[in-house]
């Protein structure tokens, strides 16, 4: 016959199992999530790096264009936006345009203060008709009107990082530094994004056709 002591000390013995083990699984998974984990007990999703809060600001009729070369041809995207209008007979608030800025010509969508501080022009090669490099954004008047019609400019980081790389060495200045300042002097409702590819796919997971500029 079981002894009653015998019995109490097993089931105080499996009890205390149980709950050693429950304890090494709640640590296992606190060190997994980082205790990153909301009231629910559930995972929070990873901090991103980038603002993808351009993705809820598109109107109905989205459109992304690549642009991969430094010149006017963003400004197409003005006049498919009238042709939209004018087809479709609604405002520009009601279109979802947004512009992908690939390589060095991320530099298009920054403002006089980077051109005037740094020759970029000369380190990424940007010329004008006669062969001389720019020292000013010939494109910035360009980009304003964009900008202020609504349409979107997401930068490639990849393409921003070289730029500032090239600048940096071309002007013994600090990468990071310079990167900093290309970064400050961009127009507002530009946004940086991980990679040109990425932003381009992105772009049409929320609903954009695409269209390549250049």
């Amino acid at each position: 016959m079981t002894n009653p002591a015998e019995k109490t000390n097993s089931r105080r013995q499996f009890m205390t199992t149980v709950a050693a083990n429950a304890a090494l699984l709640v640590a296992a998974g606190c060190a997994r999530n980082a205790g990153a984990v909301t009231t629910a007990g559930t995972p929070l999703a990873p901090a991103r790096k980038f603002d993808d809060s351009w993705t809820q600001k598109l109107g109905e009729h989205r459109v992304v264009f690549e642009v991969n070369q430094f010149n006017g041809m963003p400004g197409f995207a003005g006049d498919l936006m009238d042709s939209y209008k004018e087809g479709l007979g609604i405002e520009d608030k009601d279109l979802g345009f947004a512009i992908v800025l690939r390589h060095g010509v991320v530099t298009m969508a920054m403002r006089e203060s980077a051109w005037q501080k740094y020759p970029i022009g000369e380190v990424l090669e940007y010329k004008d008709k006669e062969g001389k490099a720019f020292t000013a954004n010939p494109h910035a008047k360009m980009v304003e009107k964009l900008l202020d019609r609504g349409v979107t400019f997401l930068a490639c980081n990849v393409g921003l990082t070289g730029a500032a790389n090239r600048i940096a060495r071309h002007v013994k200045a600090e990468a990071a530094a310079v990167k900093a300042d290309l970064i400050a002097a961009m127009y507002p409702n530009v946004y940086v994004q991980p990679n040109g590819v990425y932003a381009l796919l992105r772009a049409q997971n929320v609903g954009c056709a695409y269209y390549k500029l250049s």
